[in-house]
């Protein structure tokens, strides 16, 4: 299981769910954030958030991201408990793939591709994954006899 998936689902969602932001800021950032990902955050809160109460490195290092979910150095160790409490229970294990499967299936609609920028001769494109930027790259002039 790749665990930078699952923190990169809980990670923008952890102001809302330890409660540091208020009813209106949490409707604001759900909707800024997008329904679907709070649902699938919502469902690994629900499995994690019980083995992570026990685990004070890991409870702290959630509440330091709440405040800061871009700071990196929570970040590292956040992933590393989160690890260490799936790999010891394989009912969390299954709990976990379960949801991640139903994320992929979910997230299954086809990509919107869109031009994120312009230079002479050509552009620069790129698709949205994960909340990730893939296949970025440059078309040039492009020329000659095609074939499809």
């Amino acid at each position: 299981m790749n665990i930078t998936v699952v923190s990169s689902l809980l990670i923008p969602y952890l102001p809302a769910l330890l409660k540091k932001v208020g009813e209106s800021e949490l409707v604001a950032s759900v909707g800024e954030l997008g329904q679907a990902g709070w649902e699938q955050a919502c469902k690994l809160w629900q499995a994690l958030q019980p083995k992570l109460e026990q685990e004070m490195a890991a409870k702290l290092a959630a509440e330091e991201l709440a405040k800061n979910p871009d700071d990196d150095t929570w970040k590292k160790p956040f992933e590393a408990k989160l690890a260490e409490m799936i790999e010891k229970d394989p009912q969390l294990q299954e709990a976990i793939a379960q949801i991640l499967a139903e994320a992929e299936q979910d997230s299954g609609s086809p990509g919107v591709q869109q031009t994120i920028g312009e230079m002479k001769g050509g552009q620069a494109i790129g698709n949205m994954s994960n909340s990730k930027a893939t296949n970025v790259g440059e078309v040039g002039n492009v020329g000659g006899n095609f074939n499809a």
